[in-house]
């Protein structure tokens, strides 16, 4: 018999055995959903105790994994040069006879 979408989602990356879901559900704002947290239990596998989270839209399917889209994460500022005056000048300050540093 094959497998639902929901067991398919909710088997182990690794292994491919039947995680155990959670008993505790998140459900998502204004009926978008639930969230189902799923753990390894199987002993042999370098995922045991491992969760990953299963989404469960409001009409019961489950959506296509999006592993492999890019990252939309922000990029940060190089603050490297600015650090290393700050680090120079607090050291500069230890140096110096009657300083105080804050």
């Amino acid at each position: 018999m094959a497998d639902t979408k929901f067991e398919e989602a909710s088997r182990c990356p690794k292994c491919n055995q039947p995680g155990q879901v959670s008993a505790q559900g998140k459900v998502l704002r204004h009926g978008a959903g639930e969230l189902k947290t799923v753990y390894c239990r199987n002993s042999r596998c370098e995922w045991l105790d491992t969760s990953w989270i299963v989404q469960i839209n409001a009409d019961g399917t489950i959506p296509e994994p999006t592993l492999d889209r890019d990252k939309s994460f922000p990029t940060l500022p190089d603050r490297t040069n600015a650090v290393q005056a700050q680090m120079q000048r607090l050291y500069d300050q230890t140096l110096t006879p009657g300083s105080e540093t804050h």
